[in-house]
């Protein structure tokens, strides 16, 4: 009721707002009861009011597929959030909000604050550096793997930073090897 424009949220994020004690048990039957009473809309792991601004979900969804569509275009060299939302004609504040729902689904990687890449593409760059590596054992330099993703050094450093948070890579000194 505080926001009916909201397009909703998380239920585990309602319920911690409610109470945190609360047995998970308790909470879906009584979001169930409130669901079956036209109380609330659950939706994709998400509690919206049923009254809702129909509109605002509709430019949600079309900002997602926008969004998602340009970033899966955009490879290995994605632009800032603040591009992707001008190249795909979205609010800056709606896409942030939409990027955050694609990498909570999956659909996305967050790489930096500023810089997401589709799955496909985050799956394409480990299938690179693994390749690239199985071959070269003793490790590859920051610009030897640069060069095997066919990147820039701009886009090359997070990718990097990324999978040996992911346990792919680890870094040894000045070259990265196979964890």
């Amino acid at each position: 009721e505080a926001n009916p424009k909201a397009t909703g949220i998380a239920t585990s994020a309602l319920r911690d707002l409610v109470d945190r004690r609360l047995m998970p048990k308790v909470y879906d039957a009584v979001l169930e009861l409130a669901q079956a009473r036209g109380t609330v809309a659950v939706e994709t792991g998400q509690v919206r009011d049923p009254k809702a601004a129909v509109s605002a979900i509709a430019a949600e969804a079309e900002a997602q597929d926008k969004l998602l569509v340009l970033l899966e275009s955009q490879g290995l060299s994605p632009t800032t959030v603040a591009e992707l939302a001008t190249l795909s004609g979205v609010d800056s504040g709606l896409a942030r909000k939409v990027l955050g729902k694609l990498a909570n689904g999956g659909l996305i990687v967050r790489v930096s604050p500023e810089l997401h890449f589709s799955a496909g593409a985050i799956q394409e760059a480990r299938s690179a550096l693994t390749t690239f590596l199985a071959e070269k054992p003793e490790g590859g330099s920051a610009g030897e793997l640069r060069d095997a993703l066919g990147v820039s050094r701009k886009y090359a450093i997070p990718l990097l930073e990324y999978f040996d948070g992911q346990g792919v890579t680890k870094r040894v000194g000045e070259v990265r090897v196979l964890r």
